[in-house]
Parts: structure tokens; sequence; C-alpha cells
């Protein structure tokens, strides 16, 4: 894996380029996915206004999880091989 700090520059650059609301905020509609089952029901909305934080609300319930910030993705990309060998699961804490 590249390094982490590299990932997220790439990462910005690319959520920057998604269509942008009337607010001013980037978005974009992404598939519920885990390991173990692939694509699922349901959907979220990711929205990216700069900087290095990322709002997402899941379509089915309204539930807004704002704020998920650079620390926060570090932790599940260093974890992210582990969890695609089966290592351990979503609830896992590192």
């Amino acid at each position: 894996m590249i390094p982490f700090d590299k990932f997220w520059s790439h990462l910005k650059e690319q959520l920057a380029q998604l269509p942008t609301m009337p607010s001013g905020a980037h978005v974009r509609t992404v598939r519920k996915w885990s390991q173990f089952q692939g694509y699922f029901d349901g959907e979220f909305a990711m929205l990216y206004h700069g900087g290095n934080a990322i709002t997402c609300e899941t379509a089915t319930t309204g539930n807004v999880r704002t704020g998920i910030t650079t620390a926060e993705f570090r932790k599940v990309y260093e974890a992210w091989s582990d969890y695609r060998a089966g290592r351990f699961g979503r609830s896992a804490r590192r």
C-alpha cells in the first residue's frame, strides 16, 4: 500500500472532482459494502466540503455522521489489510 499521506492527498483531489451542490459541497452516493457481504441493500451520501473531513448521511435513516477526520481515515487505512484478510471484523478497535 502507498503511504497514508499520499493516499489522503489523492483522495481529496478525487473528492474535489465530484459534482458540486449549490452549497459548494462535493457529493456522491455510495453503495453499502462489507468484507463478508460484498454490496448489500442501501446507500449513503458522502459530502466533501474541502479540508480534512467528510460528512456521510445514510439514505435509509437520515442519520448524519459528520466530521469523519483524517485521523479516523488513517486508522481504517492502517487496519485495511487485516480487515480484508479476515483477521478482524468491522467492530474491531485498534
